[in-house]
């Protein structure tokens, strides 16, 4: 009998329940599968908005450094849409930047969202895209390391934006989110 008591016991042991590592491997997997889940989803607006005003600030920064190291005077043309990057040519035009230099070609934005700018405090109205031969309002970067003083808003439907700044020092600061 006392066999048989072992046994029964031995039994209730072996099936009390998971293990601690199993179950920390189920939830391990559970999380996985809900970040891809999450990331197959997509970005909000507001997370697109906020990252358009983020690589915007970016490309600034990265112009008034271009600017001063190789000595060009670049343009950032504005329009409602979108924006582009010019130079300014050795006659006081302003040329395309080269077409190998991507990091610098015109983009444009999602239709929800435009561009509000405002040069030395004064609010300038914005169009379409520029036709042949027009000029857009601009921030210029210097090779001197001065810059246009600006602020510009990546706004979507709702007059809610995102906010980059430029000083006339040459320094752009990303604000963040602003009700217009």
């Amino acid at each position: 009998m006392t066999n048989n008591c072992l046994s029964a016991a031995g039994v209730r042991r072996k099936q009390s329940g998971f293990t601690l590592i199993e179950v920390m491997v189920v939830v391990l997997i559970i999380g996985i599968i809900i970040s891809f889940a999450s990331l197959s989803v997509g970005q909000s607006a507001s997370q697109e908005q906020e990252e358009e005003a983020r690589r915007l600030t970016a490309l600034l920064r990265l112009g008034g450094e271009e600017a001063i190291f190789n000595s060009r005077e670049l343009v950032l043309e504005v329009f409602k849409g979108g924006y582009r990057f010019m130079e300014i040519d050795p006659k006081g035009q302003r040329q395309p930047v080269g077409k190998e230099e991507t990091t610098y070609r015109a983009r444009e934005l999602p239709e929800q969202f435009h561009l509000r700018l405002e040069i030395d405090g004064t609010e300038v109205a914005l169009t379409g895209a520029p036709q042949e031969g027009q000029q857009p309002p601009a921030v210029f970067m210097l090779s001197s390391g001065e810059m246009t003083p600006f602020v510009l808003d990546v706004v979507d439907e709702q007059k809610v934006g995102y906010r980059l700044q430029g000083e006339y020092s040459g320094m752009v600061n990303y604000v963040g989110k602003v009700e217009l």
